[in-house]
C-alpha cells in the first residue's frame, strides 16, 4: 500500500459521509463539549468535527515519538507503508480510500509546523518539566535516560541547553525543580532515598492523561472546600491549601508533615473535617505521582509489589497479618458480617481462634472497618443499611469462603482495576463512580437504574455510549464478589445451578467444604 498525495481536505471527506456517520463523530464531539448544540446544522456539525481532529492532532503531536514521527515522514513523501500506526487512523490524520492512503491537507499544514525546530523544543522541554515535577530531583543523567526511554533521545549538550532555559536549581550535576526540593534534600537526603528505588517512564501521551487527571481531580480546590469552614480569610486559604498539595506531590511523611502545618497555622479542625482531610489527602497520594516514588503513584507500586514482590506471599505473614487481612477479605466481599459468624468462619474454615473482644481490639486502628453494634462493616455503610443487607444475605444458604487467598487477592485485584478502567474511560466525577461501584457490590446494577444515576448526577453521554457502558460493567460484574450473594460472583452461582445433580454427602459447590446436607442442600 502506498501514499496517494492528492489534494483533499477534511471538509470535502466529512460532506462524503453519511448524515448518521456525522451524527455520530458530532456526538462524540458534543461529549467533550456538551454546550454545543444538538440539534446544529451539518454544516456546522463538519466545522466542529473538524475542529476536534486538528485539535487533537496537535495534542497527539505532542506525544509522538522520534520513531512516529519518522513514520509520518515517510507517509508525507508518499513511502510504502507497512502497517500504518493505529493513532494516525482512527483520528482521520490519514484517511483511506481503496488502497491508498490519504492526507488531508489540514494536517499536511499542520504537519510541517510541527517540523519546525521551535516546535520540537517545546516537545523536549515540556517532557522535562513534567519529569522535574513529578521527581522534585533528578541527575543530568537520569533524565536524559528518562527522556531516551520515553521515545525522545537527546545529547546532554542540548539537554543542559534547554535546561538553562527553566527556572530549576542546577548544583554539581544535580537539578532541583525548586528551592522546597533542594532544603528537602538536605534536611531528609531525599535524592538518596530516591535512589534506592526504580524511576516511572511515562509516554508523552502518558504525561499528558496524567496532567489532565490531576487538572480533572483538581484536588487544591477540593481541599480547599474541606478547610473553608475553618479558614475564613480567603488568601490564607488558597495558600494553605497550595502547601498541602505540594507536601503530599513529595509524598515523604506526608501525614505528619501536613499535621505539623496545620499547628504551625493554629488550625484547629473538627473529627469529621479530619477524617474527610485524611481520606483526601489519601487519595491524592494514592492516584498522584510523588517524588519520593520516583514518579510512580502509590496505586501504581501497590499492584507491582503485589505481582513482583514474593515477600508479600500470604503464607509467610505472621498470625496477626493473616487475622487482618482474613478480616479485611470477608468483609469486602460482603459489606457487614455478624461479629460472632465471623469468628466462626476463621476457626472452622481458617483454624484461627479469636476472642470478640479481640477483633474489637484489632479494628480500633484500622480507619475502614468499624463495629456497629453486633456488626461489624466497612466504614460508609449506614446504620439504617445494615438490617435490610442482613436479610437479603439471609436468603442465601451460605457464606463465600476462601481457601486461597493469594488466589483471592489477585483476582479481587484484577477485577477492582478493571471497574475502574471501565468508568474512568467516561470521565465520570468520583461521586458518580462510588455511587455505580457501590451499587454493583449491593447487588448489581441495571440498565436502568445506570440511566438514573447518570442523570441525577447530570452526566451527558451519548445513548449509545450509556449502553456500552452498561455492556462492560455487567462483563465485568460477572466476577465481582457481591454482598448480597454472600461473597458469591453470579458466575459461581450461575456455575452452581448449572451442575449435576449433587449427593447429600458429597462436598458442598459452593466451596463451604462442608456437606451438600449441611450446606445448600439444606
Amino acid at each position: 500500500m502506498v501514499t496517494e498525495i492528492k489534494k483533499i481536505t477534511l471538509e470535502d471527506y466529512l460532506k462524503e459521509l453519511s448524515t448518521s456517520e456525522i451524527d455520530e463523530m458530532y456526538e462524540e464531539v458534543r461529549d467533550i463539549n456538551p454546550n454545543l448544540k444538538k440539534n446544529a446544522s451539518k454544516e456546522e456539525k463538519i466545522d466542529r468535527i473538524i475542529e476536534k481532529i486538528l485539535a487533537s492532532f496537535l495534542i497527539e503531536g505532542l506525544g509522538f515519538t522520534d520513531q512516529e514521527m519518522k513514520q509520518l515522514n515517510d507517509i508525507m513523501a508518499g513511502k510504502i507503508i507497512d502497517d500504518v500506526n493505529e493513532k494516525f487512523i482512527n483520528e482521520y490524520f490519514v484517511l483511506q480510500d481503496g488502497n491508498y492512503y490519504i492526507i488531508p491537507e489540514e494536517i499536511k499544514e499542520m504537519y510541517n509546523h510541527m517540523l519546525d525546530e521551535n516546535c520540537q523544543k517545546e516537545k523536549y522541554l515540556f517532557m522535562i518539566s513534567f519529569y522535574m515535577e513529578i521527581n522534585g530531583i533528578l541527575k543530568v543523567d537520569k533524565l536524559k535516560e528518562l527522556l531516551k526511554e520515553s521515545g525522545h533521545p537527546i545529547s546532554k549538550e542540548k539537554l543542559l541547553e534547554y535546561l538553562k532555559e527553566k527556572d530549576f536549581i542546577i548544583k554539581k550535576n544535580v537539578i532541583y525543580l525548586n528551592e522546597s526540593a533542594e532544603t528537602l534534600d538536605k534536611e531528609y537526603g531525599l535524592q538518596q532515598l530516591k535512589e534506592e528505588k526504580e524511576y516511572a517512564i511515562y509516554s508523552t501521551e502518558e504525561a499528558l492523561a496524567i496532567l489532565a487527571l490531576r487538572e480533572h481531580l483538581d484536588f487544591q480546590k477540593q481541599i480547599t472546600k474541606k478547610l473553608s469552614k475553618t479558614v475564613k480569610n480567603k488568601r490564607k486559604l488558597k495558600e494553605l491549601s497550595s502547601m498541602i498539595c505540594n507536601i503530599i506531590i513529595v509524598g515523604y511523611n506526608y501525614e505528619e508533615n501536613i499535621k505539623k502545618l496545620l499547628e504551625k497555622e493554629k488550625i484547629e479542625l473538627t473529627v469529621k473535617e479530619e477524617i474527610d482531610l485524611e481520606d483526601l489527602m489519601d487519595e491524592i497520594f494514592w492516584y498522584i505521582p510523588t517524588w519520593i516514588n520516583n514518579g510512580y503513584s502509590y496505586n501504581q507500586i501497590s499492584e507491582d509489589e503485589y505481582e513482583d514482590d514474593e515477600s508479600l506471599d500470604f503464607n509467610n505473614l505472621s498470625d496477626q497479618e493473616k487475622l487482618l487481612i482474613y478480616i479485611h477479605s470477608y468483609l469486602s466481599i460482603n459489606g457487614v458480617l455478624e461479629i460472632e459468624l465471623l469468628r466462626n468462619v476463621l476457626k472452622e474454615e481458617h483454624h484461627i481462634s479469636v476472642a470478640e473482644k479481640e477483633i474489637k481490639n484489632y479494628l480500633k486502628g484500622e480507619d475502614d472497618l468499624i463495629i456497629k453494634g453486633e456488626y461489624v462493616c466497612i466504614k460508609g455503610l449506614e446504620t439504617e443499611e445494615i438490617e435490610p443487607l442482613i436479610k437479603i444475605k439471609s436468603m442465601q444458604s451460605s457464606y463465600k469462603i476462601i481457601e486461597d487467598m493469594n488466589k483471592f487477592l489477585k483476582e479481587t485485584l484484577e477485577v477492582e482495576v478493571e471497574i475502574e478502567e471501565i468508568l474512568e474511560d467516561y470521565d465520570l466525577e468520583e461521586e458518580t463512580v462510588d455511587t455505580i461501584i457501590s451499587l454493583m457490590r449491593y447487588g448489581g446494577i441495571t440498565e436502568e437504574l445506570l440511566s438514573v444515576i447518570l442523570e441525577e448526577f447530570q452526566v451527558k453521554i451519548s445513548e449509545k455510549k450509556q449502553k456500552q457502558l452498561f455492556k462492560n460493567l455487567k462483563n465485568a460484574s460477572k466476577n465481582l464478589r457481591i454482598w448480597g450473594l454472600n461473597g458469591y460472583t453470579r458466575q459461581e452461582l450461575t456455575d452452581n445451578h448449572k451442575r449435576e445433580k449433587i449427593g447429600r454427602n458429597e462436598p458442598c459447590p459452593c466451596g463451604s467444604r462442608k456437606k451438600y446436607k449441611q450446606c445448600c442442600g439444606k
